[in-house]
């Protein structure tokens, strides 16, 4: 029996694990669906290919694996671009299967539908690696590779396109080609360590940063500060690492009590960050993180340029290494010989001080932000790029890692939260994924409501309505330009949630909170699974009582 390339590559993912693919199917991919509805993977529809890569994005946060996404050649490819720009700057694994035109017509600039001067050229300049597969019989290799190259050093996008005459080809041979996962264990292990070792021990001031490559190792990550009794400052992807330790500081480097703390100490330990300017120079201000000596622990050699010196730059796995490291402190007895109340005391004083310097605005973001986690203790809080975000960026403490995330660390894409919660809902159903969203970037991607409904996933939609694009306009005056195209009339939003046939609930102050999600988690259950709308208003909310009982 003969199978087409399509058929194989499905196979394939199959055989590597994958468990949704996300994507809108047409004429120039259809090959790659033939064998898919015979296969345990799920299909997710979204209403735009930017929807299917931001989903992908959520999805990877949210479980580890890959999102995989399937998208037409032309403006499929084009469409997916602005997601896997923010996969990249956020290494966030993904894979993107395209199509493209009939081999023999590439580069002949013939006048075909779809067609690209150089297709796989523009994919490059967003992703890790872009392949086009011109021998069926190594489209199973391929993929394959493409899927564990996801996963490697440095995490990210990576594309493969197929000729539509290579996609329908049959071959008589369904054997697949499947790799194995790349090593993230540096032979130097031994080395590092002992190198790690001697800054630890001749260091007494240690001061610990905790970035997204951090993310699955919260017991080591705190079983180190302990050991060390250093404190951690919890960069925007490490968020809810260590919610329950007194000795992590759940707040942005970028606010000047943190820059103020951060003074006290000589050496910095950056575990899983690039200390990118959106971690310590959110405001950009132009201001650099100074130490006596930086050591950097990550799987990816090369952190942005802007990042300050790097002394000692360790090429390992986060949790592996820390294992080892946390291993050879107890065997040698190597501990720091600070008291640990002092360091809590410490941090302590730089919360107090954060929420005394809080704005207004960001005071009622906060308590949202805080109650919500509270009455909801499994909620994922999916964010785009609006105020309440901002807010919860510069301060706050989730419950656990991954409960955190939004598109404002790396290519600050607006439209990113709407498709992303549904990936993120589809990779944890047993979560409550809370959508985080203004009124002008939900009308980036406000469609994709629809596929959540398809889909029948409880979201709650939380818009945070300030009628326009307030911290662009805010910018603008600060800068003394008169405000232009930053009022872009929000629908209303009732009326969205009634042409989807969706709750709908209008929260106006903190004392509601815990009746408006009990109301709506009641409603989105009623006889089958649906998302629903909670609207606040910026103008007209209050923090009233915040007692939630």
């Amino acid at each position: 029996m003969a199978y087409t390339v399509g058929e194989i590559i499905i196979e394939t993912l199959t055989d590597l694990g994958v468990q949704v693919v996300f994507g809108i199917p047409g004429v120039h991919s259809v090959e790659l669906y033939r064998r898919l509805a015979q296969k345990n993977i799920r299909h997710i529809t979204p209403r735009h290919e930017q929807g299917a890569g931001f989903m992908a994005d959520g999805y990877a946060r949210r479980s580890g694996m890959p999102g995989v996404c399937f998208v037409i050649t032309g403006p499929g490819l084009t469409n997916i671009i602005t997601p896997m720009a923010q996969a990249y700057a956020d290494r966030i694994p993904m894979l993107v299967i395209s199509t493209i035109n009939p081999a023999p017509e590439l580069g002949k600039n013939s006048g075909l539908l779809h067609a690209l001067p150089d297709q796989s050229k523009l994919a490059k300049s967003v992703s890790l690696k872009s392949y086009t597969i011109t021998n069926p019989k190594n489209a199973s290799k391929i993929v394959s590779k493409a899927f564990f190259e996801t996963l490697g050093s440095r995490k990210g996008p990576v594309h493969i396109e197929i000729p539509t005459n290579i996609l329908e080809e049959r071959i008589s041979n369904m054997a697949r080609n499947i790799g194995s996962p790349i090593s993230l264990i540096s032979r130097k292990f031994k080395s590092d360590l002992l190198k790690f070792v001697k800054v630890v021990e001749s260091e007494e001031s240690i001061l610990i940063f905790a970035g997204g490559g951090a993310v699955n190792a919260s017991e080591e990550l705190s079983e180190l500060s302990e050991k060390l009794c250093a404190p951690v400052i919890l960069t925007i992807n490490a968020r809810g690492l260590m919610s329950s330790s007194s000795i992590a500081l759940p707040a942005s480097p970028s606010l000047p009590a943190v820059r103020t703390f951060i003074k006290n100490y000589d050496v910095a330990i950056v575990i899983g960050s690039e200390l990118g300017p959106t971690d310590y120079d959110m405001f950009g201000t132009g201001a650099k993180l100074k130490f006596k000596k930086i050591v950097r622990i990550d799987t990816d050699p090369n952190p942005n340029s802007g990042t300050p010196k790097i002394n000692l730059n360790i090429i390992q796995d986060s949790k592996l290494f820390l294992q080892e490291i946390n291993r050879y402190l107890l065997e040698k007895n190597i501990a720091q010989k600070r008291l640990k109340s002092d360091v809590e005391k410490m941090v302590s004083n730089i919360k107090v001080q954060i929420r005394k310097n809080l704005t207004d605005l960001e005071k009622k973001s906060i308590a949202l932000i805080e109650g919500i986690y509270l009455l909801l203790p499994k909620a994922v809080i999916v964010g785009d790029s609006t105020k309440p975000v901002y807010a919860g960026n510069d301060f706050i403490n989730p419950p656990g890692p991954k409960t955190w995330f939004n598109a404002a660390t790396g290519f600050g894409a607006l439209g990113y939260a709407p498709p992303s919660a549904i990936g993120a809902q589809i990779a944890d159903p047993e979560s409550q994924v809370i959508c985080l969203v203004g009124d002008g970037g939900l009308q980036f991607s406000l469609t994709e409501i629809g596929s959540a409904l398809d889909e029948k996933l409880p979201i709650i939609y939380l818009i945070w309505n300030n009628h326009g694009y307030k911290e662009i306009s805010d910018f603008m005056d600060s800068k003394n330009i008169k405000r232009i195209g930053v009022t872009p009339s929000p629908p209303n939003f009732k009326f969205i949630a009634e042409a989807y046939s969706i709750p709908y609930f209008h929260l106006t102050k903190i004392s509601s909170l815990r009746k408006i999600l009990d109301k709506a988690t009641k409603k989105m259950r009623e006889k089958e699974f649906k998302p629903c709308i909670i609207e606040v208003d910026e103008h007209n909310f209050s923090l009233g009582s915040q007692n939630n009982g």
